[in-house]
């Protein structure tokens, strides 16, 4: 039988004692379950969640302690039927926890996040002169050790100032003056990726009735200004804005900052861009603003057989299921969910992409872009 993954965890060479890898795969047979969630998003990281069969905690007191040296995790996925080796690095981070408990079940949890993690713990004061958001980008990821992968498209950054004080981590920063050029970022392995927007489009159509289908959920949400954003609405023009404030609040907390709602906010800006759902006369046309930071109201969860090369940089393609669904969703996250011997199940988290107008633009707009780097 092929092996479907395989997860290595990794002890560091000390004085002590000589380095040393864990491999868990489906021949262990003590594998209960792996979770894989990579994401693409300043303020996300991936992670990956795996339990272990660890009857009398013999793995967990042989672990390192991840608190004093850093354990390295790494996750490989093949194909499956492919009985060939495993070629797919789908995750590399490092271990942030370790669970376990008495009187059973005798399972280790290991919690690990990728290798960007340190980059957002960090947080100083930190000032550049007359650099672009690559350059930026650059030198500050050198501190962590990181190759970048650049691919900036039409995009060409100007020379700028930078002031951040210590509110954000390395991470948010880089990502933020990045963000204001068109540009986004996320993990890969050991590298860094930087990019104007995922422009790959995976090699499979996602059709209705196709053989890796399972599950489709789409929501179309109708929203002006404000879309799925966690700080306050669009102001009425009139009225005790505390007061309107504190009615936000109230029914935020009930229905989950993150989570689309019905409300369609009173005050929004002028849109001229054409989108989806511009037949709807009498509503608003969507802006056209940097793909990474435009307001979004399509949203969509596929649920599918495992797909262990599909990666953040694609663009997934749906056909068949309609006007309003078919065309390209940019991935917003990969979950890749692992049961005991096997694999079975990939979650792709969708946001609809980036309109043709926007491509010829680059996708960005600069309207705002010095909110996001003062």
């Amino acid at each position: 039988m092929a092996q479907r993954y395989r997860l290595e965890v990794s002890a560091p060479k000390t004085q002590t004692g000589l380095a040393k890898t864990w491999e868990f795969t489906p021949d262990t047979e003590n594998v209960i379950s792996i979770d894989l969630e990579l994401k693409k998003d300043k303020h996300r990281i991936s992670f990956c969640h795996a339990k272990i069969y660890d009857p009398k905690w013999a793995i967990f007191n042989s672990l390192p302690d991840c608190a004093f040296s850093d354990v390295p995790v790494k996750l490989y996925l093949g194909q499956p039927g492919n009985a060939t080796a495993l070629t797919n690095l789908a995750f590399e981070g490092k271990v942030t926890e370790y669970a376990t408990g008495y009187p059973g079940p005798d399972t280790l949890t290991i919690v690990a996040h990728d290798k960007t993690i340190d980059m957002r713990r960090q947080k100083k004061y930190r000032s550049f002169r007359n650099l672009t958001s690559l350059q930026l980008a650059q030198q500050v990821t050198k501190e962590y050790g990181f190759d970048l992968e650049i691919s900036r498209g039409a995009i060409t950054p100007t020379l700028k100032d930078f002031a951040f004080g210590a509110g954000l981590s390395d991470w948010a920063m880089v990502a933020r003056a990045l963000y204001a050029d068109g540009l986004e970022m996320y993990t890969k392995g050991s590298k860094i990726v930087i990019r104007q927007m995922a422009s790959t489009v995976y090699p499979i159509t996602f059709q209705r009735g196709g053989p890796l289908n399972s599950k489709l959920e789409v929501k179309i949400s109708h929203v002006v200004d404000g879309g799925d954003k966690r700080a306050g609405p669009s102001m009425e023009k009139v009225g005790d804005v505390e007061a309107i404030l504190s009615k936000f609040r109230d029914e935020a907390t009930r229905e989950k900052a993150g989570d689309r709602t019905h409300r369609t906010p009173v005050t929004g800006s002028e849109m001229t861009a054409t989108g989806a759902h511009s037949e709807e006369s009498g509503i608003k046309n969507w802006t056209n603003k940097s793909a990474q930071l435009r307001n979004r109201k399509d949203t969509a969860t596929l649920i599918v057989n495992a797909l262990p090369d599909i990666g953040l940089h694609h663009l997934a393609n749906l056909d068949g299921w309609g006007a309003k669904v078919d065309g390209h969703w940019t991935i917003n996250s990969i979950h890749h969910m692992i049961s005991g011997q096997d694999w079975s199940t990939t979650i792709l988290e969708l946001m609809r992409g980036p309109s043709k107008a926007a491509d010829k633009s680059a996708g960005v707009s600069l309207q705002k872009a010095s909110d996001l780097i003062q």
